[in-house]
């Protein structure tokens, strides 16, 4: 595998900003470069930490990857693993990983700007599809934020068939090399309610249930959380009220465990990670279940309330 540089008009695009130095370059497989922390591309959510890895997909856990010497990643594994190959320039060229019955092999080209400009996806040796790209919109960045795709497919014959043309757009989140000191306002997502998130400073500290500082799942951890109300919500209302006469609780362990106990359908534990009012979930036992995330929507003499990504609402009362 040939070594890696960054190129100059990469550099050339970043103008005056500060340099953030990065050890990874995990977002360059997505074809962006700099210190990106999130990218929001069609219905997924690549997420990055400060020293330029990939830690989620979705809000959910990816495995670590191998990197070469200059931090560009060269292999990922979960269910398959992927290798990843580089020019000089440090553009991403190929993608593979293998399967049962054969290779899947995806190969990127680019023009005299660096930008990408074509995708050919081929698998055991056979084409399977073409697209390619014009850029529409950059950001300040110097990465794209639009741009057009021409998609062709190979048909039974394995010649390229008609053409379909779609529009790809996607926001794109960056690192700021220093945060402003002393009060700020709230970020973009947050509110003054009573009950927003708490930080990590509060973990451990002696909280009433039915104080308003009481109010984040930080605050939550090591409390039993007994399920007294669920149902569906629909267009913002609640609908389908049950009553639950399990005994059905959750308790977030100091361990990042999240357990689900009492349940009809059988208990469930998850690994948890807290974001602002939600909750993620990752299962790792009992029986398949769909909750990804729950987030808090309201707390009151202690009593919360939680939506999830299914649609239903939940109401626990909190027990030291």
């Amino acid at each position: 595998m040939k070594s890696k540089m960054i190129s100059v008009w990469a550099v050339l695009l970043l103008g005056t900003s500060p340099i953030w130095a990065q050890k990874y370059h995990d977002a360059i497989v997505e074809d962006a470069c700099g210190p990106v922390k999130m990218i929001k591309s069609d219905g997924e959510i690549f997420t990055y930490d400060s020293d330029g890895r990939l830690t989620a997909v979705d809000h959910e856990d990816v495995p670590d990857a191998k990197y070469d010497s200059n931090g560009y990643p060269v292999e990922r594994c979960s269910n398959v693993c992927t290798q990843y190959e580089y020019n000089a320039d440090g553009q991403l060229t190929s993608e593979s990983y293998e399967t049962l019955l054969g290779v899947m092999v995806i190969d990127y080209s680019y023009n005299s700007k660096g930008d990408r400009v074509k995708k050919m996806t081929t698998y055991s040796f056979s084409l399977m599809s073409v697209d390619t790209y014009r850029i529409l919109r950059y950001d300040d960045r110097g990465n794209w934020i639009e741009r057009e795709v021409l998609h062709r497919s190979t048909d039974d014959n394995g010649k390229l068939g008609n053409s379909k043309v779609t529009k790809e757009t996607r926001e794109i989140i960056y690192f700021t090399p220093t945060a402003p000191s002393g009060n700020s306002s709230p970020a973009s997502g947050t509110d003054n309610s009573d009950w927003a998130s708490l930080r990590e400073s509060l973990i451990g500290k002696q909280i009433t249930p039915n104080s308003p500082a009481s109010t984040g799942w930080q605050a939550l951890i090591g409390k039993r959380l007994s399920l007294i109300t669920y149902g569906i919500s629909q267009n913002g209302q609640e609908v389908n009220r049950f009553q639950c006469q399990t005994g059905e609780y959750i308790k977030l362990g100091s361990d990042g465990i999240l357990y689900w106990e009492n349940r009809c359908d059988g208990n469930t534990s998850y690994r948890y990670r807290i974001d602002g009012k939600r909750i993620y979930l990752t299962q790792i036992s009992g029986k398949e279940t769909g909750d990804k995330w729950l987030e808090l929507t309201r707390q009151s003499n202690g009593l919360i309330k939680t939506e999830s990504n299914l649609g239903t609402y939940r109401y626990f009362s909190i027990v030291n």
